[in-house]
């Protein structure tokens, strides 16, 4: 059963204006089409915020509803109820809004339930017009949360709470702080590196997927560092392909974190701290993966890759203080 007063007001808008979408086209069902249609029509939500940096218009959704639905029979309609595929949608998003580390479930995370969710009407119109859940990811790391957090018992966030991640199996041995203690950037990174492992099917994230994580980010000093010694995402991931030919390859519905992984995130706790920065950083986590054992598939991929550590902490611009901050 949901908890619906978890629902931010913005979130819960959406459900009642796609029951007004449902009744208006005269079906007597709610369905993914009439919830992507809500998330663009709530004003002010996240959600509608990311769609439309996205290019994805009113306009164009309707028309592509209905050249993939086609006219259907109409009928005096009062009530409309979700499909079951919709409540798989609703509880997607409450996962999500769990493993974003969030006690709320705004507009953005119904989105990114209609895209993991992957079957119903919603996606295949968001996939037409090229708003994929990559594309939705990454413009999410970007946006604070504007009005859609805020709800009768909620406070506003800082950005660094609203990119909250909680990993969806860690080791024991990291500690909750030492997560709480990351940039936004470097949150969405590991968001990032996650579904790189999911993509690999082996059932595991290491410290090469986070090295795909950063370079997807796009926007952090990692990103930027790693564009000025020439390594692209291709290039990446190639060599962590190369890099990871001995491990077995199955579908896999959910990832762990290997001890690299965690050793990575301690080491880059550490390098904030040398930093004097109150932060952990993407740049942080970058380096720490240079310092990753000869022996793991994290090194062997960066030796296929080239650039040594100091020429990222030149590239990096690297001091040994700084106060980076997740805003």
């Amino acid at each position: 059963m949901y908890t619906f007063e978890r629902f931010t007001e913005k979130a819960k808008k959406v459900l009642t204006v796609a029951h007004g979408e449902a009744v208006t086209s005269h079906h007597s069902y709610i369905g993914t089409e009439h919830v992507l249609l809500g998330l663009i029509r709530v004003d002010g939500g996240l959600a509608a915020r990311v769609l439309a940096n996205l290019g994805v218009e009113i306009d164009q959704v309707r028309a592509t509803i209905e050249s993939l639905k086609g006219h259907t029979e109409r009928t005096t309609i009062r009530q409309a109820i979700p499909t079951s595929r919709v409540k798989k949608v609703i509880a997607i998003a409450f996962d999500e809004s769990k493993r974003m580390g969030v006690t709320y479930v705004g507009t953005e995370h119904l989105l990114l339930g209609l895209l993991i969710e992957g079957e119903g009407l919603g996606f295949q119109v968001l996939k037409d017009l090229g708003a994929t859940l990559e594309r939705v990811r990454d413009e999410l790391a970007t946006l604070p949360p504007y009005l859609d957090a805020i709800g009768p018992s909620q406070q506003v966030r800082s950005r660094a709470a609203w990119t909250g991640y909680t990993p969806l199996q860690r080791p024991p041995s990291t500690p909750t702080p030492l997560l709480s203690r990351l940039t936004a950037e470097a949150r969405s990174c590991l968001v990032l590196a996650e579904e790189e492992g999911l993509k690999a099917g082996v059932g595991y994230i290491g410290g090469e997927h986070l090295l795909l994580g950063l370079l997807r980010q796009g926007e952090g000093l990692a990103a930027r560092a790693l564009g000025l010694l020439g390594v692209t995402l291709d290039g990446a991931h190639g060599a962590v392909k190369k890099a990871s030919l001995d491990a077995p390859r199955q579908v896999v519905s959910q990832v762990t974190w290997n001890s690299d992984l965690d050793i990575v995130l301690k080491v880059a706790t550490d390098l904030a701290g040398a930093r004097r920065a109150e932060w952990t950083d993407t740049q942080d986590l970058l380096l720490a993966l240079w310092m990753m054992p000869p022996s793991s598939r994290t090194q062997e991929a960066l030796q296929m890759l080239g650039p040594t550590v100091d020429a990222v902490r030149a590239s990096l611009g690297h001091r040994e203080t700084g106060h980076s901050r997740p805003d």
